[in-house]
Formats: C-alpha cells, structure tokens, sequence
C-alpha cells in the first residue's frame, strides 16, 4: 500500500464569514467544520496520515480541539504552521512530510462534504496519471470581466468549477514547489502544474463538496448535512 498523507489547509480567517473566529472552527450543526472535514481522511482505509496547516495564533486551540476534545492520535495527525499565502502553507506541509510519502491530497479545511468513493477513486487515477483534481462541469454561462466590462464568454462545454483535494504524486508536486519563484502567486496547485506542461486529469466529484466561506455557505452546509 502506497502512502498517502492528507494536507488539510485550516489556517483561513473568518473576514468573508464576518466573523471573529477562523472559519475552520465555526460550528457546523454539533461540531467544528474542521472536525467534520479531517474525519473525512483520517477514517479513510487509504489515508495513511494528515498534516493540518494552521496559522500560528490558532495552533495552540487546533491542537486541543484535535488531540484533547475530539482524541485524534498524535501518531497520525501532525500540525503544521502555515505561511502567508495559501501556497506558502502548501509548501510548509510539503516539506513537513515523511521522504517515503508516495501521494499526497490537498484539500480545504472547509470543505466537509468530500465523499470517501470520490478520494478512493482520485487515489486509484493518481497511481497512473500523476496529477488529478475534482470538480463539476459549469451549469452556468461564465464571463471574462475587466472592470465592469465584458471582455469573452468562454464556450461552457470546456469550463468546469474545481473543488478539492487535488492529489498529486509527492515528488512531482514538491519538486514543483522548489522551483515556484517567490514572487509568482498560484490560484491552486494544479495551476502550477499546468504552467510547467504536466497533464492534470479531472475526476467528476459529488456537488455536494461546497466551500464554506460566507454565511450562506453555512447555512446551505447545514441544509446538506441534514438531507
């Protein structure tokens, strides 16, 4: 069995939520988002481990929610300081992993709802295809607007909403990191990819996976987690 380790990135404030505290640990319904998105992986058969980025004020409170409240191992959960761009946190836990990591997940920590066929079925591509991420393919007409003005409208049939976890071979993806120029800011890790000529696949995930980010999110989060 390969190893594959999880990077949850959990180092988000709460600005978009209006809130004081960081969105991985608002509370969805009974508990933490946050909690609801590690035991995703952490009680997945292909997970081997995880690594949860978080900003530095909030490492003292992830590390009680986690190891004290809620009794996850030490042994497989590790807690990692993030940087001050999200590609910044990515290479933190990149270089925080075992050498012998063969694949890595990188997934928003408010992102709950990923389904355990979904990341089976990622790991199962990635073993052959190296890069693979998830999403849906565009409902909706998409616009390329520059100040308030319409510049294209892509064909849809070649747009899709990407979500995570993206999963990429370890040594691809951290050799892809080292050479990222320091000035140069990515959208998402697959785009650095895509700048370098590797293929990234795509996997047709759940739509269910939403990102909580505003306060409508949380309230559509709830409305899922009941259905």
């Amino acid at each position: 069995m390969s190893k594959n380790i999880a990077i949850i990135l959990a180092a988000g404030k709460g600005l978009r939520m209006n809130s004081e505290i960081s969105k991985p640990f608002l509370k969805l319904l009974d508990k933490p988002i946050i909690i609801h998105t590690i035991e995703k992986f952490y009680y997945h058969p292909e997970i081997s481990g995880l690594i949860v980025v978080v900003n530095k004020d909030d490492k003292e409170k992830m590390n009680d929610l986690l190891f004290e409240q809620y009794k996850f191992s030490k042994d497989k959960i590790k807690i990692v300081i993030g940087g001050e761009r999200r590609q910044d946190s990515v290479f933190n836990a990149l270089k925080s992993c075992a050498q012998d990591t063969d694949i890595v997940l990188i997934h928003d920590g408010v992102r709950p709802f990923v389904h355990k066929d979904d990341i089976l079925e990622m790991i199962k591509l990635v073993q052959e295809k190296n890069a693979v991420i998830i999403g849906i393919p565009a409902k909706d007409t998409i616009k390329v607007v520059d100040e308030g003005v319409v510049h294209s409208t892509p064909e849809r049939k070649f747009l899709w909403q990407i979500f995570t976890p993206q999963i990429f071979k370890y040594d691809l993806i951290l050799n892809a990191y080292k050479n990222l120029k320091a000035e140069h800011t990515i959208t998402d890790d697959a785009s650095l990819l895509e700048e370098m000529q590797e293929d990234v696949y795509v996997y047709q995930g759940s739509p269910d996976n939403i990102k909580i980010t505003e306060p409508y999110d949380l309230k559509l989060a709830e409305t899922i987690i009941r259905s």
